[in-house]
């Protein structure tokens, strides 16, 4: 009897640690950047998934280096989730390779500490500048461009191959904009099409260069897409109220110009609206319902 006992409790630890392997939640547990632009933006992300029956809780995430800041927090995903590490290298403050080890915690009833391994090579002979283009004040339709600075110094000079986005409503293309000695600059410009749907506005670009040797270098566009016209809020709710009481009720209204308030009406009640100052195509409407 007691040489089966150790065989059989050796399997039960076996699986116990099966299910607790930290592969079952991490998708990969190392990422290589690569080279990346002094001032650049880069962003990681380590994807995670809750393979249990029940609650996975994070109660910790640290970071061995200064050069990464976490920006995700101690969070809860449900059984069958996907959630994610995310987190950004500071290419402004530091340079060279850069190694860190991010260690997140899980807590009861699966203890246990996960550490992921997240490497790059900040390059100081290549600054980007800005390293977000930020769209903000449009509205669908409009076509708005940006730049970004590129610069290099060294021998062989810069040469940059293409630049790739996924988005096929951002157009962007670069031009040399000076060269002395070893100084070389390029300037980036990123248009966003009218045809760029109305919405948040998060996409990647990526610089493909082929001298002084091959580098891809990440940036980012974000912004905002107004619709032509939009009503905020979209549905009023005005809880209980009495017979004969009043309800006074604003909406806000944003439009590519300015709105006339000649046609505004409130089903089934009467209406006292007013329209104010219009003031950067922003306008409010105060509906009285009586």
């Amino acid at each position: 009897m007691m040489t089966l006992a150790l065989p059989f409790l050796l399997l039960i630890s076996m699986n116990l640690l099966a299910e607790d392997s930290p592969g079952r939640i991490f998708e990969e547990e190392k990422i290589d950047l690569g080279e990346i632009a002094k001032g650049s933006k880069v962003q990681f992300a380590f994807p995670m998934t809750n393979p249990y029956e029940h609650d996975m809780e994070v109660t910790a995430i640290d970071s061995s280096c200064g050069c990464t800041s976490i920006s995700t927090g101690p969070f809860t995903i449900g059984p069958g989730e996907k959630s994610h590490i995310r987190g950004e290298v500071d290419t402004v403050a530091y340079s060279g390779r850069r190694s860190a080890v991010i260690t997140v915690t899980i807590g009861a009833p699966h203890k246990m500490e996960v550490r992921l391994r997240l490497q790059a090579f900040i390059r100081s002979d290549l600054v980007l500048y800005p390293d977000t283009l930020r769209f903000h004040d449009m509205f669908a339709g409009d076509v708005v461009s940006k730049k970004a600075t590129l610069m290099h110094a060294g021998d062989p000079p810069l040469q940059i191959a293409k630049i790739e986005t996924k988005s096929p409503w951002i157009t962007r293309q670069s031009n040399q904009t000076h060269r002395n000695g070893n100084q070389t600059n390029f300037d980036l410009t990123v248009t966003v099409n009218e045809n760029a749907p109305p919405g948040q506005i998060r996409e990647e670009i990526i610089i493909k260069i082929d001298k002084p040797e091959p580098t891809s270098i990440p940036f980012l566009v974000t912004g905002y897409l107004a619709d032509q016209l939009s009503v905020s809020p979209a549905f009023i709710t005005l809880g209980e109220i009495e017979v004969g009481q009043k309800s006074d009720i604003n909406l806000v209204v944003i439009a590519r110009k300015p709105v006339v308030n000649d046609a505004t009406d409130a089903e089934g009640a009467t209406r006292d609206t007013t329209l104010s100052n219009s003031r950067n195509f922003f306008n409010v409407i105060a509906i009285r319902l009586m």
